[in-house]
């Protein structure tokens, strides 16, 4: 058995198989995965929130890691959409000086409405602008920029005793003083895997669906040939039919077989003005066994997407 799962740390089960990745995803026309990876969102969500609340995830899991970030000054590096979800998440939580850093003007502007300062690191000294508005240091550095530069200026941000959550990858090995940035500052690092099951998607959804956070994207204009979510097909809700198929990428929806160990998805279905939901399911693995959640049983037009493990025992 996983001694990762045993512990109850699913989300870094060593039999991890990430759709996309591992296996067929979202392209694929059918997709197994095991029913209890599958999380159940409302009917009524709309599509475009239901198809990245697992990359909200990624945020709701760095920003509640540790001693969570409740009346603590916090800097978030690298303002893309996860980091600009970080800094909702961490504005709702009660947060704050929030501080995001990011090099991309265009980028940075979006974490205006969520942040106290913001700072581009090409036009003022990081370091300088961090003491300047906490008077010391920050309590929590979000790091997601993958940058090297960054990562040792997020650290050095830090207060002795900080914390640091780390979900931003380098994309080569980096050198950083062990000593000096990490271990005489007492500073606590945080690796961050995915999203933890089920706490993570509780704390989210909870998030989302009480409009603590709202994840609904900008009036934006559809790029010509973009994927678009299936329609609804002669089936009715949840069964798109053969057309419905196409077109679907990352959320994978439909009729699920209940009452066994995995669960067949089909395409998504849309109906209505307001798109129905999308599941998203998942966290770095394998998931706990019981119910999918309260009173959300697997069934005919739930929506699903998640990651599979090899092993069903688990």
């Amino acid at each position: 058995a996983c001694p990762a799962c045993r512990t109850g740390n699913y989300h870094v089960c060593l039999n991890t198989k990430i759709l996309g990745v591992d296996r067929d995803g979202g392209f694929a026309e059918y997709v197994v995965v095991p029913a209890e990876n599958a999380w159940v969102n409302p009917k009524d969500l709309p599509f475009e929130v239901a198809a990245i609340l697992e990359p909200f995830g990624n945020a709701v899991h760095t920003v509640y890691a540790g001693s969570g970030v409740s009346g603590k000054s916090v800097l978030i590096t690298g303002a893309g959409p996860i980091g600009l979800m970080a800094a909702m998440v961490a504005r709702a939580s009660g947060a704050g000086p929030i501080l995001v850093s990011d090099p991309n003007p265009y980028r940075l502007a979006f974490a205006r409405p969520y942040a106290d300062r913001l700072v581009n690191p090409l036009e003022e000294l990081l370091l300088e602008v961090v003491r300047r508005v906490t008077g010391s240091g920050v309590e929590v550095l979000l790091k997601f920029s993958g940058n090297e530069a960054a990562i040792h200026q997020g650290l050095m941000a830090l207060i002795p005793g900080g914390e640091a959550r780390i979900l931003g990858i380098p994309s080569d090995p980096i050198r950083f003083d062990l000593a000096g940035e990490l271990v005489m500052r007492g500073i606590t690092a945080f690796g961050i895997a995915g999203r933890r099951l089920w706490q993570t998607w509780m704390q989210g959804t909870a998030l989302v669906y009480s409009g603590r956070v709202d994840l609904s994207p900008p009036p934006l204009e559809p790029l010509p040939g973009a994927l678009r979510p299936p329609r609804l097909g002669p089936g009715g809700e949840g069964d798109p039919g053969p057309e419905g198929l196409k077109g679907v990428s990352g959320t994978l929806s439909g009729k699920g077989v209940a009452g066994g160990p995995e669960a067949l998805s089909r395409g998504a279905s849309r109906p209505g003005p307001r798109p129905g939901a999308g599941a998203t399911g998942g966290g770095g693995g394998g998931g706990p066994r019981g119910p999918l959640g309260p009173g959300r049983p697997a069934g005919r037009g739930d929506a699903r997407r998640g990651e599979a493990r090899e092993d069903p025992a688990l």
